[in-house]
């Protein structure tokens, strides 16, 4: 099952997104963003941070309860989990969130297309040697004769 990010905007008039799996169970949810701009690029961030272990921070909920965080290479919080029963399910929480966005990742579409530095026109008399060149007036009335 593929998860899916879901984009909404919260009684505050602020921009949230959800994590969500194929069964519909939300598997993440961010911290609020102003902008919707801001809030794709979170999602865009957890598609970037979400397979590297290391930015995942496991805690627990102030209840007690095993959880994480999902944080971006400056530490930030881009999203948290739900709270778990056990550390073993708050790690198996985190392993699905990996493969669900080994699942998700985007691949091109198509080639990007090639960058080109600026054109310059080019001479074929400038690649020639000097003594090579000739006359191309002179070469023009030779032919013509």
């Amino acid at each position: 099952m593929v998860a899916k990010f879901e984009l909404y905007e919260d009684k505050a008039g602020e921009y949230r997104f959800r994590l969500k799996a194929g069964n519909g169970e939300i598997i993440l949810t961010s911290e609020s963003y102003k902008q919707k701009a801001s809030a794709k690029n979170g999602i865009d961030s957890v598609r970037e941070n979400a397979l590297l272990d290391d930015r995942y921070e496991r805690k627990e909920s102030k209840s007690g309860q095993p959880m994480f965080n999902l944080k971006a290479s400056n530490g930030q919080v881009i999203g948290t989990s739900e709270t778990y029963s056990s550390a073993a399910s708050r790690d198996n929480g985190i392993e699905s969130v990996k493969k669900k966005m080994r699942l998700t990742q985007r691949w091109p579409t198509r080639r990007p297309e090639p960058v080109y530095g600026p054109v310059r026109r080019i001479d074929v008399n400038d690649r020639v040697a000097p003594s090579l060149r000739g006359n191309p007036r002179k070469d023009s009335e030779a032919a013509g004769s």
